[in-house]
């Protein structure tokens, strides 16, 4: 047989066997199933020429799916550690009586030189990918957006004192129990 057929042959027989193995490591999710499934075939037709059919093509297929799951596992744990753009927050606030580039100006100058480029690279569109953010600080994309998150928050907390400092807390003692 040629491998293209054997390949067919592999696929006919343990494509639902595989499917299920899948779906069951995943807990269910077909979306994620389908993907490992796919992507586990697709190793084994990128491989073929190099694949023994005569040996255990099964177990092939099943340690085969296993690193996909685990890639896929790796790879779901890698972007839930990263803090996605559409949860950025304003920095300045919209107040009417506040001049936006001053305020922000003057927020952003509590930044090291440092920190003030990384944050233009990260949001500057023009730059290129995060990935190149990352790699030209030499951070992994976790730790650069870990490190964003971290300076979002030091202006946010910033900001909130400012505001604090501008609008004082109304005095709120009671007279009748002062005297």
């Amino acid at each position: 047989m040629e491998k293209d057929e054997l390949c067919t042959a592999a696929a006919e027989k343990y494509y639902q066997p595989i499917y299920r193995y899948c779906l069951l490591q995943l807990g269910g999710n077909l979306s994620a199933a389908d993907d490992c499934v796919q992507e586990t075939f697709l190793r084994m037709l990128e491989k073929k020429d190099s694949l023994d059919f005569s040996g255990n093509i099964r177990s092939w297929l099943y340690s085969t799916a296993y690193r996909v799951i685990k890639e896929y596992r790796q790879q779901v744990r890698r972007e839930s550690e990263m803090c996605p753009d559409d949860l950025d927050v304003e920095l300045v606030s919209a107040e009417p009586e506040s001049s936006g580039a001053e305020d922000a100006a003057r927020l952003l100058s509590a930044l090291s030189d440092e920190e003030y480029r990384l944050l233009e690279a990260y949001y500057d569109s023009s730059h290129g990918s995060k990935a190149a953010v990352a790699r030209e600080y030499g951070l992994t994309m976790p730790q650069l957006y870990k490190r964003v998150q971290t300076l979002r928050l030091r202006l946010l907390r910033r900001q909130s004192d400012e505001s604090d400092a501008k609008n004082p807390a109304p005095d709120c003692t009671n007279e009748q129990n002062s005297e």
